[in-house]
């Protein structure tokens, strides 16, 4: 059953329509805390918290929630049989959050956390307090004057992504969060579907309750088909999209892939948009398909050095190292490809420091296994299993000796961390496990 439900994670439109069960979610509901269905999850600055958004996904609850527990549950679990805590601690921090949650991101000063919520096409910024603990009011919870993305024509707001840019009207760069959606507009009305767009928010007008598009947010155009990933090279100063979106369907599990009759169809599309030119903004588009194979883009992120793009496709299933192209340059230089035995979900660059290459965690949600993979090598240096079902989103953060890695479950209501040697990710092991589903 939960396997079916964690299938439709490709979150149908349908489900949007449907209505809510009155009951109010765990831990708003004065029984302990837990997690159900989370999608996002983020870390505090100092890798002292995670946070945890629950999508409320099979709607059996009045709203989700945004969880927020210290790493110590952690280490507190890996002195139990097994290695998991069924529970969260009893210090964690829940509050109310609009339903089917999307990415959950940090901005980079730390101070806020942004997440886009498809129940009501928003996006929400979570203030931080100086010690991480999540800061929203007692009243409507963290969605209270959340920012209204369908007003803008973009339904399903789902990827996040933050860069330095010089928006219209502005003279110095500044920090914006930047929002993707899933959805066309018009998608099932029957009329023409709207393109799809990337909101782009510069952060002083993203405070709960200002008007923000009447005062400096504004949205740029990306095209058909809407994108599941966005990543920022911040060397380039350019916005980057991937060619699928998420579907789902009876005899396929997750699919990315558009009709045979679109244009797009098996191109595995890589667009490249300059959000400082604003509305006027245009997209370049690139080709991965003709060097794979077909293949459809279901997640990205750039290298820690800015050169490279990291690609998680599915058929083929593999991750993909492309070289950004440079000044003068308009297309991507494959530089290699590392075969994977399981569709992957989603990808997250650890930074290898010190003259170490980059490692990409992958999660491969359907076979419940965490990929660690050396594109520099060409190999899946790691592989791990039985920590729980439904891998999903991933964070990181640094550690002395390299990084604890963190990998939502979205099947099995909870969240497992690992350690990530740096100079030998394949000795990454297991640390423990916080949370069950009842």
């Amino acid at each position: 059953m939960r396997r079916a439900i964690i299938s439709s994670l490709a979150l149908t439109l349908a489900a949007c329509a449907e209505s809510t069960i009155g009951l109010a979610p765990p831990g708003l509901d004065g029984a302990p805390a837990r997690l159900f269905f989370p999608t996002g999850m983020a870390l505090s600055a100092d890798g002292a918290r995670i946070y945890v958004a629950n999508s409320n996904f099979d709607r059996g609850y009045s709203s989700g929630t945004l969880v927020s527990f210290p790493k110590t549950a952690f280490d507190e679990a890996a002195a139990l049989a097994g290695r998991r805590a069924t529970s969260l601690p009893a210090s964690s921090q829940v509050a109310g959050l609009d339903g089917f949650a999307g990415e959950l991101r940090r901005n980079p000063a730390g101070t806020a956390l942004y997440v886009a919520t498809r129940d009501n096409a928003t996006l929400t910024r979570i203030a931080l307090a100086a010690d991480g603990r999540i800061d929203c009011p007692a009243e409507g919870g963290c969605s209270a004057g959340a920012l209204r993305l369908v007003d803008q024509k973009m339904v399903d707001p789902y990827t996040i992504t933050f860069g330095e840019l010089v928006v219209p009207g502005a003279l110095t760069p500044e920090s914006v969060v930047m929002v993707g959606h899933l959805t066309p507009a018009s998608a099932g009305t029957g009329a023409s579907s709207e393109p799809a767009r990337v909101a782009v928010v510069p952060e002083r007008v993203a405070t709960a309750g200002l008007p923000a598009f009447e005062l400096g947010a504004y949205t740029v155009t990306v095209g058909t088909p809407a994108t599941t990933t966005l990543a920022w090279d911040g060397v380039g100063r350019r916005l980057l999209a991937g060619g699928c979106q998420l579907r789902v369907s009876a005899e396929q599990v997750v699919s990315c892939g558009l009709d045979a009759s679109s244009s797009y169809a098996r191109r595995n599309i890589v667009r490249f948009l300059y959000p400082e030119a604003g509305t006027a903004a245009e997209v370049e588009a690139a080709e991965l398909g003709p060097h794979l194979g077909g293949g459809d883009t279901v997640a990205m992120a750039v290298s820690s050095d800015g050169t490279l793009l990291y690609s998680a496709t599915v058929r083929p299933n593999a991750l993909v190292t492309t070289a950004l192209p440079q000044a003068g340059q308009r297309i991507p230089t494959l530089v290699s490809t590392v075969p994977l035995a399981q569709a992957p979900a989603r990808l997250l660059v650890l930074p290898g420091g010190a003259g170490q290459p980059d490692v990409v965690a992958v999660t491969a949600r359907e076979s419940d296994q965490l990929l660690l993979v050396d594109p520099s090598a060409g190999r899946v240096v790691a592989s791990h299993t039985g920590f729980g079902d439904g891998p999903f989103e991933l964070a990181a953060h640094p550690t002395p000796t390299g990084h604890r890695l963190y990998v939502g479950l979205f099947d099995s209501c909870g969240v497992a961390a690992f350690d990530v040697p740096a100079e030998r990710p394949a000795q990454s092991t297991l640390v423990a496990t916080v949370g069950a589903c009842p």
